[in-house]
């Protein structure tokens, strides 16, 4: 499988998003796509990509948000995908649907330093994708020269950890039964990076854009995709920061810590699944 080099600004994300990280995620892809589904939607609806329209989906992972995004530019409109994983982008590829006259291409790149083609995109996407630029204002530099003068770059981020419980709360309880430093601070690339809005408002302003608008967006998911307290438990087990904390657990801190989120899961299970809150930034901008 052809993959770009670690190399450049992003080269510690390039090799990270192409190892373990990126085949669990590839293994949890059905539960992720449910889960993540209402919030890139809500994105989509505010991007509002017409019939026709030109797309960049930037960190497209497997592919799921490309597809939408196809189906929303049908006819005659095109998508194309970028992620430095060639492991999600195997996937992407797999599930690829021709049809409805458009053009959908998948690229093995960094949106940071990729040379596009100026002026080439109506609309630039990302569904969590933008968080992990070792320098911010640099990748929307090079994303801005890739918009069209009237296109529109909108993305959707998290907000911070508390307020979303679907991380604090499993991430809470593996902390109480495994030891583990404190996270770094959030002005480096990780999912938290942009929680802080002035920094993603700032990185935009630097990089030429005109801020249209920031809303919060809270939505209620259901956590893996559903499943009762047991699946739920191993998604967590496997997926997000909880899953990092639990690499160095013995098997009798597993244990202990399957047992304590079995109870603390309880009070938010539902017919559906288990159901929790999320706080995302719902961002749109164009070129100044």
């Amino acid at each position: 499988m052809d993959r770009i080099e670690a190399a450049g600004p992003n080269a510690d994300q390039i090799e990270f998003w192409n190892g373990d990280a990126a085949e669990r995620w590839v293994e949890l892809g059905s539960q992720l796509d449910a889960m993540l589904q209402p919030l890139g939607a809500a994105a989509m609806d505010r991007a509002a990509p017409a019939p026709g329209h030109k797309v960049l989906d930037v960190g497209c992972g497997c592919g799921e948000t490309t597809m939408d995004l196809a189906h929303r530019v049908a006819p005659r409109g095109s998508v194309t995908g970028i992620d430095i994983s060639a492991v999600m982008l195997s996937r992407a590829r797999a599930r690829a649907e021709p049809g409805d006259g458009v053009e959908v291409t998948f690229q093995n790149a960094d949106a940071e330093t990729h040379r596009f083609e100026d002026a080439s995109f109506d609309h630039i996407f990302s569904r969590f994708g933008v968080m992990f630029f070792q320098n911010p204002t640099a990748a929307f530099a090079n994303l801005r020269k890739a918009l069209r003068p009237d296109g529109r770059f909108t993305f959707i981020c998290w907000r911070t950890p508390r307020e979303n419980p679907w991380v604090a709360v499993p991430l809470s309880v593996a902390k109480r039964h495994v030891d583990w430093p404190e996270a770094p601070g959030a002005d480096g690339p990780g999912e938290f990076a942009f929680a802080d809005r002035t920094r993603f408002e700032d990185a935009l302003k630097g990089a030429g854009f005109r801020i249209e608008a920031v809303d919060s967006l809270d939505i209620d998911v259901i956590v893996g995709g559903g499943g009762g307290v047991t699946a739920t438990i191993d998604f967590f087990l496997r997926q997000g920061p909880a899953a990092r904390v639990m690499g160095e657990a013995s098997e009798a801190q597993r244990e202990a810590v399957k047992a304590d989120l079995e109870e603390t899961l309880a009070p938010y299970l539902t017919p559906r699944g288990v159901c929790m809150k999320t706080g995302t930034w719902l961002v749109s901008a164009k070129v100044a």
